[in-house]
């Protein structure tokens, strides 16, 4: 039996080996224990073990080595160092995180140690970046448009808002510049900039902003405009501006009462709660995806949609759902050795073949996420 190993025991974590679980040996490594008590609820049949990457790496790495494949679900701000020596391991490696560093600064490293690293294999980036990919080998893309965003169904105030993955992350992605294109143009926005009204058919009326979601698509591709949107309910982001314009989204350390802290640290922590899912609270996934350009001398648009909601069966949410299944999926196209050359994956390079982009399209349906497609 192939064996995997899945650093990190959050949401996307267990949801990733509950789907592999079934014909798989998966083990889920965390250094937080009340995580891996959550995990042994979840998924009982998988193998637990506690282990700190980030300040004792060699401890886990001869459990590391027997692994067929390895999965990082890991928050961004330690996933890059911990992926630099997971490389030195020459396991194949699929990635979730939403780390800041230069992905394609692992190229030369996955390349030399001969085994294929996806990255970026979630919703977003992630998927859009797939359906993207299916359209650059027979269509000259001119512009790309990508509206995403996970939504408690209940809207509540102040924040009207709760974070299906970690705050820290969620609030990494209002703290980040912005680097897109125009025109051929790259810029660099601030984050929550040129918010807009837009409607979706099953929700309403929802905002959305500039965030730096676009990652690998503008270095692995030549798209002339290219933009990626985060979806809220209206309102929300005038919340977020009010904590940036106050300071607490800073992260530069303030002295309170003769103690050094970083008003960031002690907001995410506060969000953390009031932000958290209660068990069973469902929640919606939406996403639109506008790839616009010719084929064959004709103007062609095409526009992808997904929503997606929480499984009540399961208990799943709908963003571990459309990450987690996304993540699998990929996962599945190296242990079959469909995905075997070795270099740096973004899923927009797999979605430039037909066998991969198709495999992993038709995985996410038959766990009942839908990508709807509408040629125009």
């Amino acid at each position: 039996m192939q064996s995997v190993a899945i650093l990190g025991g959050g949401r996307m974590g267990i949801t990733i080996a509950r789907d592999l679980s079934h014909d798989l040996s998966v083990t889920i490594i965390d250094s937080d224990a009340e995580a891996l008590v959550r995990a042994r609820n979840l998924v009982p049949q998988v193998r637990l073990e506690q282990r700190d990457l980030t300040n004792n790496f060699g401890h886990a790495a001869d459990l590391l080595k027997e692994q067929d494949l390895l999965i990082v679900a890991l928050p961004g701000l330690i996933a890059y160092r911990i992926l630099e020596k997971l490389i030195e391991l020459e396991r194949p490696i699929v990635d979730i995180s939403f780390f800041p560093e230069n992905p394609f600064a692992l190229s030369n490293n996955a390349s030399e140690r001969r085994i294929a690293v996806a990255i970026d294999c979630g919703l977003a980036p992630g998927l859009c970046n797939l359906l993207l990919g299916r359209h650059l080998p027979e269509m000259e893309v001119s512009e790309y448009r990508c509206l995403v965003g996970g939504l408690p169904v209940r809207r509540t105030l102040p924040f009207q808002y709760k974070a299906p993955f970690s705050p820290r992350d969620v609030i990494e992605e209002y703290t980040r510049p912005v680097r897109l294109r125009r025109n051929g143009k790259e810029m660099t926005l601030p984050p929550l900039s040129e918010p807009e009204h837009v409607e979706f058919p099953e929700i309403g009326t929802l905002e959305a902003f500039n965030t730096d979601g676009l990652r690998t698509l503008l270095t692995s591709t030549g798209v002339l405009t290219m933009i990626e949107k985060t979806l809220r309910y209206p309102g929300h982001r005038d919340q977020i501006e009010f904590l940036r314009a106050a300071g607490f989204l800073e992260s530069r350390e303030v002295d309170v009462q003769k103690c050094k802290v970083r008003p960031l640290e002690v907001t995410s922590k506060v969000l953390e709660e009031a932000w958290r899912f209660q068990p069973g609270e469902p929640d919606i996934t939406l996403m639109r995806v506008e790839i616009s350009g010719r084929v064959s001398g004709q103007d062609k648009k095409f526009q992808y949609e997904l929503v997606d909601r929480f499984d009540p069966a399961s208990g799943t949410s709908s963003m571990s759902r459309t990450t987690g299944f996304t993540c699998a999926a990929i996962a599945r196209l190296m242990l079959d050795e469909v995905l075997v050359e070795p270099g740096l994956w973004p899923p927009e390079r797999i979605g430039q073949n037909p066998q991969m982009a198709s495999f992993v399209l038709d995985y996410l349906a038959e766990r009942g996420v839908i990508v709807q497609e509408r040629p125009e």
